[in-house]
């Protein structure tokens, strides 16, 4: 079985191969590894007024939650210095790109309380205890997710595999640029997967 995950989903991939040594291949692309990082890019990206208008909104959530009260949401998506989860300039832009047309009952928005819960969230420190091939899939310009963070876990990963590309965050999703990565984890598949099943 092989486990691919994207962004979030990344580092969830990473967590789960490294506690779990009957996973055959991981994939991780563009992946968030690192919650310092990406905590203080997303500060810098935000400012300092929307990081504090989102601690407030954060904290408000989460006792509400210990109440068993509704939740209080932020925009997944939003323009620099806006109260939401990633705000860099390519954010908005990139991520309505990948939407379908009309994406019918669904609001980008998550639970405000997770911003609590990012900057402790940190896979990267188990790449050491993933023993099956990993394949880490960087973006050199992405402001989201770090890279250098995922460069390490591809470095420090027994069997660590690294392909960069020259985009951002959410170019890999469309285009010649989702063509390539698709190949290369196909690739990356067959030889590891694939040809060892055989």
């Amino acid at each position: 079985m092989a486990l691919w995950g994207t962004s979030f989903g990344g580092g969830h991939v990473l967590a789960t191969a490294a506690a779990n040594p009957r996973i055959g291949a991981a994939i991780i692309q563009n992946p968030f590894v690192d919650g310092r990082a990406a905590a203080a890019a997303a500060m810098r990206s935000a400012g300092r007024v929307a990081t504090y208008r989102l601690a407030v909104r954060a904290l408000r959530d989460a006792l509400r939650a210990r109440r068993g009260r509704d939740p209080i949401y932020v925009d997944l998506v939003g323009e620099p210095g806006t109260v939401a989860m990633m705000t860099t300039p390519d954010a908005r832009a990139g991520f309505e790109a990948i939407l379908p047309p009309d994406p019918i009952g669904w609001e980008p928005a998550v639970a405000a309380r997770i911003a609590l819960h990012l900057r402790s969230d940190r896979p990267a420190t188990k790449a050491d205890q993933v023993t099956c091939p990993l394949l880490v899939n960087v973006c050199d310009h992405d402001a989201i997710t770090p890279p250098d963070p995922a460069i390490r876990v591809a470095e420090e990963a027994p069997r660590g595999e690294l392909s960069r590309y020259p985009i951002g965050h959410f170019d890999l999703f469309a285009g010649e640029w989702l063509n390539r990565v698709c190949a290369d984890q196909i690739a990356f598949l067959r030889s590891n997967l694939i040809a060892v099943a055989q």
